[in-house]
């Protein structure tokens, strides 16, 4: 494939090239003397050590006999083709050995590929190898990411060059390798993110009809969209990622399905301010799906999406009560809720529910669903979820006083008391949580009174007067029921 010559700018003039390249040879074979002698000297200094020096020179060495040749001038690009073939073989073979884990190793050769790109940029089949054996050394990136950096502006170029089927493998395998790095490398995370081509492009690209560098692109957006070192999810939510995904998700191909969903997840509290006709397509769609997905991380995602929506605080109403009003979503959640792997993010939403007036009637009148939940507090069920239960049955209680039942039984009451008691007592959410359904059943269900005198309910708010009696508001709280319990 030929480009047009006003797509790149000169970098170097040929014989100054030419004469890097030689100089590089020769540091090269400097360098590879010089380990020659410091591995000897190693050896003769520690005899125990002789068995693993001597496997990681071995390892060593093929690795310089396949760069060297690659750093000299050769006019053949069959040829150049033919030796970089070589190396990723190799590359491939022993990309787990820990030689190519090194700082040493992975700095030279990303020098050789950004010497090669120079020159051979105009022939896709020698990029497409090059770019290959980059690939392979993103895995280990995390040792050593300063040369990962210096070869971006080569990487950008050819991301920015304009989308055609011959360059679409080229730009699928730098979206894998960023994808590879997008938990390990701040500073090359840092940069692809503040870079005003690598993002849009490969938002771009997930439209385009190809299988391979879709799935590649929503598999690095979801890499990075989720990674820690992102620190603005927002350049990801734009109008044309949010209509691409929404077509995708109502596809069949499951794992594109998956990532686009989590995606969407990842970036939900950016796109609230969207066009509400847009979201409210994007929110039917999911909603759909509840019903059609065929794993537990789609259904995950799916959820994770719908409870951010609702933990918002919107102007996007026609949307909250599309989700509020759904009965998709309570079927999908009355199915799936007993799932472990699910049950964090159906108890999660149910208590967003509850917690508002207007809506927690949509859930209270489920009796079997408040059931399992009260089945739910015991210590085999994970601890956020056994809180987000707490929340939902006090929030039913405190907004509808014939919910009052959800929390009025022993099982909730001894749970309670239980927790006061244990070290779960550092969240002082929980605490205020609980201490507020003790309140609520001595003021409405005096008849519960003698039962938590006989748990220990009134030790157990002395102690948190006194563990946390610098929090006011929670110590006046709980001296308020010990005051109540000690007058009957």
């Amino acid at each position: 494939m030929e480009f047009r010559k006003d797509e790149f700018k000169p970098l170097l003039h040929k014989d100054a090239m030419v004469q890097q390249l030689f100089k590089y040879a020769q540091e090269t074979a400097r360098l590879r003397k010089q380990h020659v002698i410091n591995a000897k000297r190693l050896i003769s200094e520690n005899e125990n050590e002789n068995a693993s020096i001597k496997e990681f020179y071995e390892c060593y060495k093929p690795i310089e006999e396949a760069l060297l040749p690659l750093a000299v001038t050769v006019q053949n690009s069959a040829t150049v083709h033919k030796l970089i073939k070589k190396l990723v073989k190799f590359l491939t073979a022993n990309f787990q050995s820990e030689m190519l884990k090194t700082p040493l190793v992975i700095s030279r050769f990303i020098n050789f590929i950004d010497l090669l790109m120079m020159r051979w940029v105009k022939y896709s089949d020698i990029m497409y190898v090059l770019l290959k054996s980059l690939l392979i050394f993103s895995v280990n990136a995390y040792v050593f990411e300063s040369p990962f950096c210096e070869l971006l502006p080569a990487l950008e170029r050819i991301m920015a060059l304009p989308n055609a089927n011959s360059g679409f493998v080229q730009k699928e395998l730098i979206v894998w390798s960023i994808g590879n790095m997008s938990s390990d490398c701040p500073q090359f995370i840092a940069l692809v993110t503040k870079s005003p081509v690598f993002v849009p492009q490969m938002i771009e690209l997930v439209g385009y009809n190809c299988a391979h560098l879709r799935s590649t692109c929503l598999w690095a957006l979801f890499c990075l969209t989720k990674s820690e070192l992102v620190q603005d999810k927002g350049i990801f939510a734009t109008p044309l990622l949010l209509s691409q995904l929404t077509s995708i998700i109502k596809r069949d191909n499951e794992k594109e399905k998956e990532n686009a969903v989590w995606i969407l997840a990842n970036i939900s509290q950016h796109i609230m301010s969207f066009d509400s006709t847009k979201l409210l397509a994007l929110i039917n769609t999911l909603l759909e799906q509840l019903n059609r997905a065929n794993n537990f991380d789609c259904y995950k995602g799916i959820l994770r999406f719908l409870g951010s929506f609702l933990a918002a605080d919107m102007s996007a109403a026609e949307c909250t009560k599309r989700i509020v009003d759904s009965k998709e979503l309570y079927c999908a959640m009355d199915r799936v809720i007993k799932v472990p792997a699910l049950m964090k993010e159906c108890v999660w939403i149910l208590s967003l529910l509850a917690a508002d007036p207007v809506y927690c009637d949509n859930i209270g009148k489920a009796d079997s669903l408040l059931s399992f939940l009260q089945s739910q507090l015991n210590e085999s069920t994970e601890y956020h979820t056994r809180k987000e239960i707490l929340l939902t049955l006090y929030y039913l209680a405190r907004n509808r006083s014939e919910h009052i039942k959800s929390i009025g039984n022993e099982i909730v009451l001894n749970y309670c008391i239980w927790t006061l008691n244990s070290h779960i007592t550092k969240d002082a959410q929980l605490v205020t949580c609980i201490l507020s359904i003790i309140d609520l059943v001595i003021d409405i269900l005096p008849n519960f009174i003698a039962f938590l005198k006989n748990a220990g309910g009134k030790e157990a708010a002395e102690r948190i007067i006194y563990v946390y009696e610098e929090n006011s508001q929670i110590s006046l709280l709980a001296q308020t029921i010990v005051q109540k319990l000690t007058s009957y």
